[in-house]
Protein backbone atom coordinates (compact mmCIF):
# COMPACT_ATOMS: atom_id res chain seq x y z
CA UNK A 1 0.00 0.00 0.00
CA UNK A 2 1.25 3.47 -0.87
CA UNK A 3 1.87 5.58 2.28
CA UNK A 4 -0.07 8.80 2.74
CA UNK A 5 1.40 11.63 0.69
CA UNK A 6 1.42 14.00 3.68
CA UNK A 7 2.01 13.17 7.35
CA UNK A 8 2.41 15.40 10.38
CA UNK A 9 3.80 14.55 13.81
CA UNK A 10 6.14 15.95 16.47
CA UNK A 11 9.65 14.81 17.34
CA UNK A 12 12.12 16.42 19.76
CA UNK A 13 9.92 19.53 19.97
CA UNK A 14 9.82 19.99 16.20
CA UNK A 15 6.71 19.94 14.06
CA UNK A 16 7.55 17.42 11.34
CA UNK A 17 5.76 17.44 7.99
CA UNK A 18 6.41 14.61 5.55
CA UNK A 19 5.39 15.15 1.93
CA UNK A 20 5.91 12.89 -1.05
CA UNK A 21 5.63 13.69 -4.73
CA UNK A 22 6.65 11.58 -7.72
CA UNK A 23 10.03 13.30 -7.65
CA UNK A 24 10.88 13.76 -3.97
CA UNK A 25 10.36 12.62 -0.38
CA UNK A 26 10.65 15.63 1.91
CA UNK A 27 10.89 15.87 5.72
CA UNK A 28 10.37 19.45 6.97
CA UNK A 29 11.21 20.34 10.59
CA UNK A 30 9.74 23.54 12.04
CA UNK A 31 10.09 24.97 15.53
CA UNK A 32 6.63 25.30 17.11
CA UNK A 33 5.42 28.48 18.78
CA UNK A 34 7.15 29.62 21.95
CA UNK A 35 10.66 30.59 22.86
CA UNK A 36 13.38 28.32 21.52
CA UNK A 37 16.33 27.14 23.61
CA UNK A 38 18.69 29.41 21.71
CA UNK A 39 16.52 32.46 22.28
CA UNK A 40 16.11 31.59 25.99
CA UNK A 41 19.90 31.39 26.35
CA UNK A 42 20.39 34.66 24.49
CA UNK A 43 17.78 36.34 26.69
CA UNK A 44 19.00 35.11 30.07
CA UNK A 45 22.76 34.63 29.78
CA UNK A 46 24.05 37.34 27.46
CA UNK A 47 25.14 39.31 30.53
CA UNK A 48 27.67 36.59 31.51
CA UNK A 49 29.63 37.37 28.34
CA UNK A 50 29.45 41.08 29.15
CA UNK A 51 30.89 40.43 32.62
CA UNK A 52 33.66 38.21 31.23
CA UNK A 53 34.63 40.76 28.60
CA UNK A 54 34.39 43.63 31.12
CA UNK A 55 36.65 41.89 33.63
CA UNK A 56 39.21 41.08 30.97
CA UNK A 57 39.28 44.67 29.75
CA UNK A 58 39.45 46.01 33.32
CA UNK A 59 42.43 43.81 34.21
CA UNK A 60 44.19 44.78 30.99
CA UNK A 61 43.64 48.47 31.82
CA UNK A 62 44.93 47.96 35.37
CA UNK A 63 48.02 46.21 34.02
CA UNK A 64 48.80 49.02 31.61
CA UNK A 65 48.26 51.78 34.15
CA UNK A 66 49.45 50.17 37.41
CA UNK A 67 51.47 47.10 36.35
CA UNK A 68 54.86 48.81 36.44
CA UNK A 69 57.03 47.47 39.22
CA UNK A 70 54.82 44.46 39.95
CA UNK A 71 56.50 41.02 40.22
CA UNK A 72 56.82 39.03 37.00
CA UNK A 73 54.44 36.34 38.24
CA UNK A 74 51.71 38.95 38.79
CA UNK A 75 52.12 40.27 35.26
CA UNK A 76 52.15 36.80 33.67
CA UNK A 77 49.14 35.50 35.62
CA UNK A 78 47.19 38.69 35.03
CA UNK A 79 47.70 38.52 31.26
CA UNK A 80 46.71 34.85 31.39
CA UNK A 81 43.48 35.90 33.12
CA UNK A 82 42.86 38.55 30.45
CA UNK A 83 43.36 36.01 27.65
CA UNK A 84 41.08 33.42 29.27
CA UNK A 85 38.24 35.79 30.14
CA UNK A 86 38.21 37.43 26.71
CA UNK A 87 38.52 34.01 25.07
CA UNK A 88 35.59 32.63 27.07
CA UNK A 89 33.54 35.73 26.27
CA UNK A 90 34.27 35.19 22.59
CA UNK A 91 33.23 31.55 22.81
CA UNK A 92 30.04 32.51 24.62
CA UNK A 93 29.11 35.17 22.07
CA UNK A 94 29.71 32.73 19.23
CA UNK A 95 27.60 30.00 20.82
CA UNK A 96 24.71 32.32 21.66
CA UNK A 97 24.82 33.97 18.24
CA UNK A 98 24.86 30.58 16.53
CA UNK A 99 21.94 29.29 18.60
CA UNK A 100 19.93 32.45 18.08
CA UNK A 101 20.63 32.51 14.35
CA UNK A 102 19.65 28.87 13.93
CA UNK A 103 16.47 29.50 15.93
CA UNK A 104 15.52 32.43 13.70
CA UNK A 105 16.35 30.59 10.49
CA UNK A 106 14.59 27.41 11.47
CA UNK A 107 11.54 29.31 12.67
CA UNK A 108 11.33 31.34 9.46
CA UNK A 109 12.61 28.94 6.82
CA UNK A 110 12.85 25.57 8.56
CA UNK A 111 15.17 22.64 8.05
CA UNK A 112 14.61 19.93 5.48
CA UNK A 113 15.79 16.46 4.56
CA UNK A 114 15.00 15.90 0.89
CA UNK A 115 15.36 12.63 -1.01
CA UNK A 116 14.98 13.12 -4.77
CA UNK A 117 15.24 10.61 -7.60
CA UNK A 118 18.95 11.32 -7.79
CA UNK A 119 20.25 12.59 -4.44
CA UNK A 120 19.87 13.26 -0.72
CA UNK A 121 19.92 16.94 0.28
CA UNK A 122 20.10 18.45 3.76
CA UNK A 123 18.80 22.02 3.75
CA UNK A 124 19.15 24.37 6.72
CA UNK A 125 17.70 27.85 6.92
CA UNK A 126 15.87 27.33 3.64
CA UNK A 127 19.11 27.18 1.67
CA UNK A 128 20.32 24.16 -0.31
CA UNK A 129 23.96 23.36 0.46
CA UNK A 130 24.19 20.94 -2.45
CA UNK A 131 23.64 17.17 -2.45
CA UNK A 132 25.09 15.21 0.45
CA UNK A 133 25.29 12.08 -1.71
CA UNK A 134 23.47 10.23 -4.52
CA UNK A 135 20.26 8.56 -3.38
CA UNK A 136 21.72 5.13 -4.12
CA UNK A 137 24.53 5.86 -1.62
CA UNK A 138 22.14 6.26 1.33
CA UNK A 139 22.55 3.06 3.35
CA UNK A 140 20.27 3.75 6.31
CA UNK A 141 20.09 5.59 9.63
CA UNK A 142 22.05 5.43 12.88
CA UNK A 143 21.15 6.77 16.33
CA UNK A 144 23.76 7.24 19.06
CA UNK A 145 22.27 7.07 22.57
CA UNK A 146 24.13 8.58 25.52
CA UNK A 147 23.68 10.69 28.64
CA UNK A 148 22.86 8.30 31.49
CA UNK A 149 19.31 8.51 32.82
CA UNK A 150 18.40 11.42 30.53
CA UNK A 151 18.79 9.56 27.27
CA UNK A 152 20.16 11.84 24.56
CA UNK A 153 20.13 10.86 20.91
CA UNK A 154 22.14 11.88 17.84
CA UNK A 155 20.60 10.99 14.48
CA UNK A 156 22.76 10.43 11.39
CA UNK A 157 22.27 9.27 7.82
CA UNK A 158 24.59 6.37 6.93
CA UNK A 159 26.30 6.91 3.58
CA UNK A 160 28.29 4.69 1.20
CA UNK A 161 29.97 1.31 1.46
CA UNK A 162 32.28 2.69 4.17
CA UNK A 163 29.18 3.45 6.28
CA UNK A 164 30.21 7.04 6.95
CA UNK A 165 27.68 9.28 8.68
CA UNK A 166 26.08 12.65 7.97
CA UNK A 167 24.79 14.25 11.19
CA UNK A 168 21.21 15.55 11.33
CA UNK A 169 20.42 16.05 15.03
CA UNK A 170 22.57 15.90 18.16
CA UNK A 171 21.79 16.21 21.88
CA UNK A 172 18.13 15.40 21.22
CA UNK A 173 15.53 13.24 22.97
CA UNK A 174 16.81 9.70 22.45
CA UNK A 175 13.44 7.98 22.13
CA UNK A 176 12.26 10.56 19.59
CA UNK A 177 15.40 10.09 17.51
CA UNK A 178 14.92 6.31 17.38
CA UNK A 179 11.27 6.76 16.38
CA UNK A 180 12.21 9.30 13.71
CA UNK A 181 14.94 7.03 12.34
CA UNK A 182 12.48 4.16 11.97
CA UNK A 183 9.95 6.44 10.29
CA UNK A 184 12.61 7.64 7.85
CA UNK A 185 13.66 4.06 7.18
CA UNK A 186 10.11 2.96 6.34
CA UNK A 187 9.26 5.91 4.10
CA UNK A 188 12.61 5.95 2.31
CA UNK A 189 12.52 2.19 1.68
CA UNK A 190 9.14 2.56 -0.03
CA UNK A 191 10.30 5.65 -1.96
CA UNK A 192 13.44 3.88 -3.22
CA UNK A 193 11.46 0.82 -4.24
CA UNK A 194 9.12 2.92 -6.37
CA UNK A 195 12.18 4.48 -8.04
CA UNK A 196 13.59 1.10 -8.98
CA UNK A 197 16.33 0.93 -6.32
CA UNK A 198 16.16 -2.69 -5.21
CA UNK A 199 18.99 -2.73 -2.64
CA UNK A 200 17.68 -2.81 0.91
CA UNK A 201 18.61 -0.22 3.50
CA UNK A 202 20.55 -1.35 6.55
CA UNK A 203 18.40 -1.93 9.65
CA UNK A 204 18.19 1.13 11.89
CA UNK A 205 21.38 1.07 13.93
CA UNK A 206 21.00 2.11 17.58
CA UNK A 207 24.39 2.52 19.25
CA UNK A 208 25.11 3.01 22.96
CA UNK A 209 27.92 5.55 23.26
CA UNK A 210 29.50 8.19 25.46
CA UNK A 211 28.96 11.86 24.63
CA UNK A 212 32.43 12.05 23.06
CA UNK A 213 31.83 8.91 20.97
CA UNK A 214 28.46 10.21 19.81
CA UNK A 215 29.97 13.57 18.83
CA UNK A 216 32.80 11.88 16.94
CA UNK A 217 30.70 9.21 15.27
CA UNK A 218 27.58 11.16 14.32
CA UNK A 219 29.30 12.93 11.42
CA UNK A 220 32.28 11.23 9.75
CA UNK A 221 31.82 12.49 6.21
CA UNK A 222 34.37 15.16 5.19
CA UNK A 223 33.32 18.54 6.54
CA UNK A 224 31.82 20.97 4.07
CA UNK A 225 33.72 24.20 3.47
CA UNK A 226 33.12 26.72 6.23
CA UNK A 227 34.77 29.33 8.37
CA UNK A 228 37.93 27.96 9.98
CA UNK A 229 37.77 30.43 12.87
CA UNK A 230 34.15 29.57 13.63
CA UNK A 231 34.89 25.83 13.62
CA UNK A 232 37.84 26.30 15.97
CA UNK A 233 35.81 28.41 18.40
CA UNK A 234 32.85 26.01 18.35
CA UNK A 235 35.10 22.99 18.96
CA UNK A 236 36.81 24.88 21.79
CA UNK A 237 33.48 25.49 23.53
CA UNK A 238 32.53 21.82 23.06
CA UNK A 239 35.81 20.66 24.64
CA UNK A 240 35.29 22.89 27.69
CA UNK A 241 31.66 21.83 28.00
CA UNK A 242 32.01 18.04 27.97
CA UNK A 243 35.66 17.20 28.76
CA UNK A 244 36.06 17.54 32.54
CA UNK A 245 39.86 17.33 32.53
CA UNK A 246 40.20 20.11 29.96
CA UNK A 247 37.63 22.15 31.89
CA UNK A 248 39.58 21.58 35.13
CA UNK A 249 42.87 22.71 33.58
CA UNK A 250 41.14 25.83 32.26
CA UNK A 251 39.67 26.46 35.75
CA UNK A 252 43.07 26.19 37.44
CA UNK A 253 44.39 28.74 34.96
CA UNK A 254 41.50 31.06 35.81
CA UNK A 255 42.15 30.68 39.54
CA UNK A 256 45.88 31.40 39.15
CA UNK A 257 45.15 34.34 36.87
CA UNK A 258 42.62 35.72 39.34
CA UNK A 259 45.30 35.84 42.04
CA UNK A 260 47.58 37.96 39.88
CA UNK A 261 44.67 40.07 38.67
CA UNK A 262 43.57 40.78 42.24
CA UNK A 263 46.94 42.38 42.91
CA UNK A 264 46.76 44.78 39.97
CA UNK A 265 43.04 45.52 40.47
CA UNK A 266 43.68 46.39 44.11
CA UNK A 267 46.59 48.62 43.08
CA UNK A 268 44.34 50.35 40.57
CA UNK A 269 41.62 50.90 43.20
CA UNK A 270 38.96 48.91 41.35
CA UNK A 271 36.83 47.05 43.97
CA UNK A 272 34.11 46.39 41.40
CA UNK A 273 36.71 44.65 39.28
CA UNK A 274 37.68 42.46 42.24
CA UNK A 275 34.05 41.46 42.75
CA UNK A 276 33.62 40.71 39.06
CA UNK A 277 36.82 38.62 39.05
CA UNK A 278 35.45 36.61 41.99
CA UNK A 279 32.26 36.01 39.98
CA UNK A 280 34.34 34.78 37.03
CA UNK A 281 36.07 32.23 39.28
CA UNK A 282 32.71 31.09 40.67
CA UNK A 283 31.23 30.82 37.16
CA UNK A 284 34.08 28.62 35.98
CA UNK A 285 33.82 26.53 39.12
CA UNK A 286 30.19 25.79 38.26
CA UNK A 287 31.30 24.75 34.76
CA UNK A 288 33.84 22.32 36.22
CA UNK A 289 31.29 20.73 38.55
CA UNK A 290 28.79 20.44 35.68
CA UNK A 291 31.40 18.83 33.40
CA UNK A 292 32.35 16.20 36.00
CA UNK A 293 28.71 15.46 36.85
CA UNK A 294 28.03 15.11 33.14
CA UNK A 295 30.83 12.54 32.87
CA UNK A 296 29.62 10.68 35.99
CA UNK A 297 26.15 10.24 34.48
CA UNK A 298 27.41 8.67 31.26
CA UNK A 299 26.56 4.99 30.79
CA UNK A 300 29.38 2.56 31.59
CA UNK A 301 30.05 -0.50 29.39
Amino acid sequence: MKPPETERFTANGFEVTVTETPGALRYTFAIPGGQSAGQWLATHFWWVNVVLAGVGIAVAYALVTHGAGKPAWVIVLSWLFVAQTLGMAGLGVLVLARQWLLSVLWRAKRMEMVFTREAFLHRTGGEADGPVCPLAEVRGFRVFLSGGEERLGALSVVVGDARQTHGIFGGSVGEDMVTLARHLDGRLTAFRSRRGLTGRLDPVDVVEASEEEAAAGSHTLPARPGGLLGRLFWRGWWVLAVHPMACSVWFFGICAGAVGSAVVLAAAGMPAGLAAAAFVVLFHGVLVVAAWRFRANEPRP
